[in-house]
């Protein structure tokens, strides 16, 4: 699975300047916004992109079509949201963690704050970007992207028996509907009709 095959659903949602998550923090920063707002302005800009629907109905939601399937948002509170962030304290008790693993990702959030704070004293002032949740999301999202461009990637997919997770329970229409977002029906019929499959020499040599 290639990353450039989802580029445009990236974009939908971190493109300048109406990336939904780019219209968010917009709508995030004006004292007369409202998720209607919100939601008026991500119809505007996204009703004819294939991978984003408005319902048929004037109901608080919108739908991404990512990778694994359709994805409805109901937008009730996601101004509020947005605001959401880790008291200090809390962000310190996790940076000291013994576990690596959550003490590096909480640092991170406190060094991020920290930059914030000192980039408020330099303004003297001056109006700053407040830091949001969609702000953080961003980020590591481009994080992540730049990361999977410079790499040959290779992904493992993860199939989930039934929606409720409970084991035991096998959903087969909802593990086909898991395999054919993902493009491996494609793949498996590709395969069926005797198309060749790419190996390295070293790899045939082994097998022989």
């Amino acid at each position: 699975m290639q990353l450039k095959n989802f580029h445009s659903c990236l974009e939908l949602l971190s493109s300048r300047p109406h990336g939904i998550l780019r219209i968010l923090d917009d709508q995030t920063c004006l004292p007369q916004a409202t998720d209607h707002t919100f939601l008026q302005k991500c119809h505007y800009h996204h009703c004819n992109s294939p991978y984003y629907a408005k319902p048929k109905n004037p109901l608080p939601v919108f739908t991404v079509y990512h990778y694994a399937g359709a994805v409805t948002y109901q937008v009730h509170n996601f101004l509020n949201k947005n605001h959401d962030q880790f008291r200090t304290e809390v962000v310190e008790l996790f940076a000291r963690s013994r576990l690596k693993m959550v003490s590096e990702l909480f640092r991170k959030v406190q060094d991020a704050y920290i930059q914030q704070r000192e980039l408020g004293w330099r303004g003297k002032g001056l109006r700053q970007q407040p830091s949001t949740a969609a702000s953080h999301f961003l980020q590591s999202l481009t994080e992540l992207t730049t990361r999977l461009e410079r790499c040959k990637t290779t992904f493992i997919h993860c199939l989930k028996p039934n929606y409720v997770k409970h084991p035991g329970i096998f959903d087969v229409d909802y593990v086909s509907a898991q395999l054919r977002h993902a493009g491996m029906l494609e793949t498996i019929h590709i395969r069926k009709e005797g198309f060749p499959i790419r190996m390295q020499y070293s790899c045939f040599i082994e097998r022989c």
